[in-house]
C-alpha cells in the first residue's frame, strides 16, 4: 500500500501551506 506516502505528502503540502 502507497496510502502512507501519499499521506505523508499530503501532510507536507499543508505543512508548507501553513508555514507560507
Amino acid at each position: 500500500m502507497v496510502r502512507k506516502e501519499i499521506l505523508s505528502k499530503f501532510l507536507m503540502y499543508i505543512y508548507i501551506q501553513e508555514r507560507h
